[in-house]
């Protein structure tokens, strides 16, 4: 019953990340058919769906190099609250796939 759940998103500011979370408004017990298995939840206990990770600029340049993508381009709202980045594989600048290259 989804009533019986609120949502919270928690800053945890140590890893730079948005938690998600599903809070138990009363304890209750869930029974999940598809696994044969029930949970008991106390009331406040929570679900710890997702995390969001939040990078600076850098962050972004120095996480997509330690992958092994050059950045390309970036994009941003008015803000700079939030981008989407463009990235190439290292490999890819390195052995450009032109027409003599391919067999």
């Amino acid at each position: 019953d989804l009533s019986t759940f609120e949502h919270r998103a928690v800053w945890n500011w140590r890893q730079c990340r948005m938690e998600m979370h599903l809070v138990s408004r009363i304890d209750q017990t869930i029974h999940l058919r598809a696994l044969d298995c029930a949970i008991s939840l106390a009331a406040e206990e929570s679900i710890h769906t997702q995390n969001s990770y939040k990078f600076t600029e850098a962050g972004v340049t120095e996480l997509l190099e330690c992958a092994g993508f050059l950045p390309e381009k970036s994009w941003y709202d008015d803000r700079r609250w939030y981008g989407v980045h463009l990235a190439r594989a290292k490999e890819w600048m390195e052995y450009p796939l032109h027409a003599e290259n391919v067999a």
